[in-house]
């Protein structure tokens, strides 16, 4: 009989402890606190890169004009966000679907699904969100659109012979004969951050 009570005690302690312990996540399911954590630290993310990268381009427009800032992005904008990656402990890229360096492209079907989402959000001006969330497998993908908001931009990466000088360009076509980059408006979506969180950080 002592024997029947000791084991029904260790089934409902049992059972009490599984009914206590946090939900686990599923896979493809996050939790509103792991979404609202992963979002507002890809926010964060997104927006610090963005700024860092502002920062160098206008200061070698100063230092060099436009045709030098073209030759730096050129050199320096990929190592930038890596460093900026390594910092984060991320993995960090710029994407588009109109490429000027060709290691920008839209290559994988998740980015071309994200790209479509987001750019039906930038066009959607009642969209509250601006911005994705993407679990795949242990991994967590933000994406955040990437648009043309200074006419300095244009410089680079307006309408040719408008916005863009006949210097810039022979530097852009000379660097990047295969260039795609051009013929943006102040608003439109240029291209998109994705950031990649591993599996450690859930």
């Amino acid at each position: 009989m002592m024997r029947i009570h000791y084991l029904l005690l260790i089934m409902i302690f049992a059972f009490s402890c599984r009914q206590n312990s946090p939900k686990r996540v599923e896979p493809n399911q996050l939790s509103t606190e792991l979404r609202q954590y992963f979002l507002t630290k890809g926010e964060k993310i997104a927006l610090e890169s963005q700024k860092a990268l502002m920062s160098k381009v206008l200061n070698a427009i100063n230092d060099e004009g436009l045709p030098g800032a073209v030759e730096y992005c050129n050199l320096h904008a990929i190592p930038l966000t890596d460093s900026l990656a390594l910092s984060y402990g991320i993995t960090l890229q710029r994407l588009t679907d109109q490429t000027r360096n060709p290691l920008n492209d839209i290559t994988t079907e998740e980015d071309k699904e994200a790209w479509t989402i987001l750019k039906e959000m930038h066009s959607d001006s009642s969209a509250t969100s601006k911005h994705l969330l993407k679990q795949v497998k242990n991994d967590i993908y933000y994406y955040k659109p990437i648009s043309i908001v200074m006419p300095t931009c244009l410089s680079c990466h307006g309408a040719k012979n408008k916005d863009i000088t006949p210097d810039t360009w022979n530097v852009i076509s000379k660097i990047y004969p295969n260039d795609k980059a051009t013929g943006y408006t102040l608003g439109d979506m240029r291209g998109m951050w994705k950031i990649k969180f591993s599996g450690k950080d859930m």
